[in-house]
């Protein structure tokens, strides 16, 4: 419970500064939301007794808050939610989901005279995860890294489109009641996305 208001958290925290922060010389705010596609590289347990189970690539739909600070760095609150079954060994697919927040540092650099910006960010992220293949789940959440790497390209007006490339790094390790803990089992969930950006400010 603590690690999941620690994320809830953080994402609230960037959401309620944002206005005041929009007045600040020099601060410029982008809000996207975006769609994609979430594909998870490793099992999510991999155990003799509790047997093998992986999340199934699906839609990801998201939202992130951008504030650009003077020169080329950033920081950036996101929030990811996934409808991802589990397949487990012998027994078919149960219904899941998992849903993240992160917040991140972002360093921007652009071409001269082109309406293009390039992006890399990485920060702290909380993941989660829930449905009926976790009904019997101690433990289903995880605080890990996240990097990425983008573009945004300007359009007339305020809007512009981003294209996202980023990583979920963590140890995922679920525990099923009476039974012995599984190994841990390093994560990489990759998020491949488009989105629309509302730009404020500079």
């Amino acid at each position: 419970m603590m690690k999941k208001l620690c994320g809830l958290t953080l994402l609230l925290v960037l959401v309620g500064a944002s206005p005041a922060l929009a007045q600040l010389p020099g601060i410029g705010i982008d809000l996207t939301a975006y769609g994609g596609v979430f594909v998870p590289l490793n099992d999510i347990v991999e155990d003799e007794v509790i047997g093998t189970g992986k999340h199934e690539s699906a839609l990801a739909v998201g939202g992130r808050l951008t504030l650009g600070l003077p020169g080329p760095l950033g920081v950036e609150g996101a929030f990811n939610y996934v409808l991802s079954d589990v397949e487990e060994e012998g027994a078919g697919t149960e219904s899941a989901h998992v849903w993240a927040v992160s917040g991140r540092a972002v360093f921007e650099f652009g071409l001269p005279a082109a309406p293009l910006t390039f992006f890399v960010n990485g920060g702290i992220a909380y993941i989660d995860r829930g449905g009926d293949a976790y009904e019997d789940v101690e433990d289903k959440s995880n605080v890990g890294g996240v990097a990425g790497v983008g573009v945004k390209v300007g359009l007339p007006g305020l809007l512009a489109i981003r294209l996202d490339v980023e990583d979920y790094i963590y140890s995922a390790k679920p525990t099923i009641a009476g039974l012995e803990p599984a190994d841990s089992k390093l994560q990489n969930d990759i998020v491949v996305s488009a989105g629309l950006v509302f730009s404020i400010g500079p």
